[in-house]
């Protein structure tokens, strides 16, 4: 499944407490992620009941505006924490929520942590994901807002947050790395001299949602749109049949013509106003090329061959194939079967009018 962020909100202030709120739409079993960031000097936080510290990203003074980055999933009824803090200073939090992170394995790879005391620029590490689709993040920490709002010029990111109204800067970037390896480092920089510290952090996303067969029918989905709303349904780009819908669940048939290869692809629903990405393991089950011969010749360009395959005793038809092809060397190409498990022993036995010929033979289903 993949990652997508739900929402995101800001709070500044100037207290010894604070409660940012939750962003919209959060469900059970989305990933929070907080990031605070206050004017130190001896402060700390010193109650957050329910959350996790992951890191904290200090400048190299240890003294001045220092990050602290919390995280845990959502309740059934989750509601915005309650921080308290030892003094009353300024703060800046911002709380994320993402939706398909997996829930036992969150964080991809190690964080990294950049820091300097009084520069104009800092880097957020490069980390090295391990796992196709991770989304890359970075919060950034300064002293002294007054010198943003920070900027960067690594691309393809999308911003968070930025913020630069109080005595602690802060701004916070993610993109989603589509194949696992090195992230770009992400260097942010303000327009005065503070210190300053950077996260990186990689959230992993889960596996797939949903194992279905090519061709099966009843495929039940749950979604979040609205409900009874369904009016789109694509597999890897192509449309399949929404058989019907109650609520929540939207029933399938997986009847496009287009996949022919097994494997994980993208789901999506759409209701006319949004949309829900599934990931689906599509399993693609029949048989691999044959070659069709005659007396040790090809049985060349026909277009009319019909196959019926049975079960290993001969019991029950799987399926009944009509207007198989061969090349110029007699070659079927893989034929995808209704019915059977992969390694199943089948029967085939087939015939062509066209070059008057009838055949026979054993072979065993594959995942193709």
């Amino acid at each position: 499944m993949a990652i997508s962020l739900v929402g995101s909100t800001l709070l500044t202030n100037n207290a010894s407490t604070a409660s940012p709120a939750l962003p919209a739409g959060v469900q059970e079993n989305d990933y929070l992620l907080m990031s605070i960031g206050l004017k130190r000097g001896t402060r700390t936080i010193s109650g957050i009941a329910d959350w996790t510290l992951i890191s904290q990203f200090l400048d190299s003074t240890g003294t001045s505006s220092d990050g602290f980055l919390y995280a845990k999933l959502a309740g059934a009824s989750e509601a915005a924490p309650d921080i308290t803090f030892s003094a009353t200073g300024n703060n800046t939090i911002n709380l994320s929520a993402w939706r398909g992170v997996d829930t036992t394995t969150p964080q991809d790879v190690d964080f990294a942590v950049a820091s300097v005391g009084f520069a104009t620029s800092v880097t957020a590490p490069s980390l090295t994901t391990v796992t196709d689709g991770a989304v890359f993040v970075t919060h950034l920490v300064y002293d002294d807002g007054v010198d943003g709002p920070a900027t960067t010029t690594a691309t393809g990111l999308t911003a968070l947050y930025e913020s630069s109204t109080n005595s602690v800067g802060g701004a916070g970037h993610y993109k989603t790395q589509v194949t696992a390896g090195a992230t770009d480092s992400v260097p942010y920089t303000i327009n005065g001299s503070e210190s300053m510290a950077a996260i990186s952090f990689a959230l992993r996303p889960l596996g797939q949602d949903y194992t279905a067969r090519k061709g099966a029918t009843g495929v039940e989905i749950t979604h979040t749109l609205t409900a009874d709303g369904i009016t789109s349904q694509t597999l890897n780009g192509e449309t399949v049949t929404l058989a019907s819908q109650s609520g929540q669940v939207a029933t399938l048939s997986l009847d496009e013509s287009a996949i022919t290869t097994s494997g994980e692809y993208d789901l999506v629903l759409g209701d006319g106003v949004g949309t829900e990405t599934f990931t689906v393991q599509y399993n693609v089950i029949g048989l691999p090329s044959n070659t069709l011969l005659k007396d040790g010749a090809a049985l060349a360009s026909l277009t009319d061959v019909e196959m019926d395959i049975l079960d290993a005793a001969g019991a029950t038809v799987l399926d009944t194939l009509t207007g198989i092809t061969t090349d110029a060397s007699g070659v079927t190409g893989q034929t995808v079967i209704a019915a059977g498990a992969v390694d199943d022993a089948v029967r085939i036995s087939g015939y062509s009018d066209s070059a008057g010929i009838g055949f026979a033979f054993k072979a065993t289903l594959e995942l193709l």
